[in-house]
């Protein structure tokens, strides 16, 4: 069992050693806190790191200083009742209690946990705590012993190596995940939370010509477009996604908008990407699609059955029920439907849609992103049922 730090020596926490061994602004700040953030101090202990932390987030930040020890407690207290300044102190709230952690009106941004692992009994319980209490893409942020023999500190079997940390923090839901040798005893090591579905974060910085391309386009659409950001990790395929849609059919004289429209939301039902699906019914009723056709395109009525389809659109539908299935398989029949319906144009024009959507929508499931909220309907387009990774 890890052994717990006694709080009656509470005082070597504050000792002039400790502080210089761990500068607490200067490790807070590269750990990624920042002004305005919303803090947790997990194990706050004497505020070692909460009261400078208050320095950092500044009068409209805050910092919750959690400690289930009443000595700690009473001391954090006593601190926080000689702050000078109103603004920094009514910016701090001392718990002992966990549900505390969890912030209804907004999830926090930074959650640190200074040199306390090591001491609890269940430390991925502690993590995926911390995940619950992080907004999405918030800092999680760990001093910890290092996996060496030294002088003092807790016995070598319980303390962490970088490769059971890391570990720890996918199966809580972090990515992006860096380490910082501290000095020969302790390391820093930082994470983002990666959200309930995405798995894979963009990169921190990426080319400054992308990055606004990307925050053009975020704006023309009013949503994130997080697939296209985690491909900034591979600008090449970024960029040759990005000529392909720019490129491919979106209204043409011999596709209507409305046999588009129906084809993008028929693959991606059929592929079963609740962000395509979201995205590509933004227009559905403009477009002419009614919910009975809708409802075919989710496969809960054959596509035979509705009568509003016209053989063309039936011929495409079929079309791409056949480019969309693994292995690929089109008959004579299909291919002579197409031909009789479309000429050679309009039939190349729908196979790049075809192939198009299929590309994002395998692309963004492997990412792990569902919906981002494109449409105003989405118990109408039935997003709940699809996309959801399967639980082991």
């Amino acid at each position: 069992m890890p052994e717990i730090f006694n709080p009656e020596h509470l005082n070597r926490l504050e000792s002039k050693e400790r502080k210089k061994l761990f500068p607490a602004c200067k490790i807070l700040k590269w750990s990624g806190l920042k002004r305005k953030h919303k803090m947790i101090d997990f194990g706050a202990g004497t505020g070692f790191f909460s009261f400078p932390a208050l320095k950092i987030t500044g009068g409209r930040g805050s910092v919750l200083a959690y400690d289930i020890e009443p000595l700690m407690i009473k001391y954090l207290t006593s601190r926080a009742a000689v702050i000078r300044s109103a603004a920094l102190k009514n910016n701090l709230l001392i718990s002992d209690k966990l549900t505390d952690l969890y912030q209804s009106d907004e999830n926090a941004d930074f959650f640190w946990i200074g040199n306390v692992l090591h001491e609890v009994d269940d430390p991925l319980s502690v993590l995926k705590t911390a995940a619950g209490t992080l907004k999405e893409e918030g800092v999680i942020a760990i001093l910890e012993w290092r996996k060496v023999p030294s002088e003092r500190g807790p016995e070598l079997e319980d303390r962490f190596s970088e490769d059971q940390l890391r570990r720890m923090l996918l199966e809580s839901g972090f990515g992006r995940i860096s380490f910082r040798k501290w000095n020969d005893t302790h390391f820093i090591i930082k994470a983002f939370k990666t959200g309930n579905s995405q798995f894979i974060l963009p990169p921190a910085k990426m080319n400054f010509i992308l990055k606004i391309i990307l925050k053009a386009a975020e704006k023309h659409l009013g949503k994130n477009l997080r697939a296209n950001r985690i491909l900034a990790w591979y600008p090449k395929t970024l960029i040759g996604s990005g000529i392909m849609e720019a490129l491919v059919a979106h209204d043409d004289d011999e596709v209507p908008k409305r046999l588009l429209n129906l084809l993008r939301l028929y693959v991606s039902y059929s592929v079963s990407c609740p962000f395509c699906i979201d995205l590509n019914a933004v227009n559905f009723r403009i477009n002419g699609i009614s919910e009975d056709e809708l409802n075919a395109l989710q496969g809960k009525i054959p596509i035979s059955k509705i009568k509003t389809f016209s053989e063309a659109e039936n011929a495409a539908l079929e079309y791409a029920a056949c480019l969309t299935a693994t292995p690929v398989r089109l008959s004579d029949e299909v291919v002579m439907k197409m031909k009789l319906e479309f000429s050679e144009r309009a039939i190349t024009v729908i196979a790049g849609i075809i192939s198009q959507v299929n590309f994002w929508a395998r692309l963004i499931q492997g990412f792990g992103i569902y919906e981002a909220g494109f449409s105003p309907e989405p118990e109408v387009l039935g997003l709940s049922k699809y996309g959801r990774r399967k639980k082991n």
